[in-house]
């Protein structure tokens, strides 16, 4: 996943978890916060490392909020954009744990799996994330590219 369609990914993340928050009336800390706009990746001028520095910030607001599968997820995401495989897996699996039908946490992991090569993992992550969502974006052309890849490295 890259540019627009991260960005648009995040948003929509980043709308769902603020729309959670108000109507079940918690803390809005997360809606437009500074952390908030780092952490969700929408905004063009924060850093990769800005990016995680606002999801770490919101994470540690409640460690324990299970509305935090969002900043997991979008700091598993900037973990993969900086090929950190195993912080980014590490940060899926507690978005997942958070909320274990995020199709988009699947996918992200499948991404940092395929990143370290390991591919049966990712094909794993990928199908689970269209079993969940068959729209979740390009899980489905992640996976032919992880199957290929496994393919090549066997015919290796």
């Amino acid at each position: 996943m890259h540019g627009k369609q991260k960005a648009s990914a995040r948003r929509i993340a980043t709308i769902i978890v603020v729309g959670s928050l108000s109507v079940g009336g918690i803390s809005t800390a997360y809606s437009k916060s500074p952390e908030s706009m780092a952490c969700d990746g929408s905004e063009p001028q924060y850093s990769l490392d800005q990016q995680i520095a606002g999801c770490t910030a919101l994470i540690a607001q409640n460690p324990d909020n299970p509305n935090n599968y969002s900043a997991f997820n979008n700091r598993c995401e900037t973990y993969w954009e900086k090929r950190q495989y195993d912080l980014a897996i590490a940060d899926c699996n507690r978005s997942i744990q958070l909320k274990p039908d995020f199709s988009e946490a699947f996918n992200n992991r499948g991404l940092a799996y395929s990143g370290k090569g390991q591919y049966d993992q990712a094909i794993a992550d990928y199908q689970q994330a269209l079993k969940l969502n068959t729209n979740v974006k390009n899980a489905a052309v992640n996976l032919r590219k992880a199957q290929e890849a496994k393919a090549k490295a066997a015919a290796n």
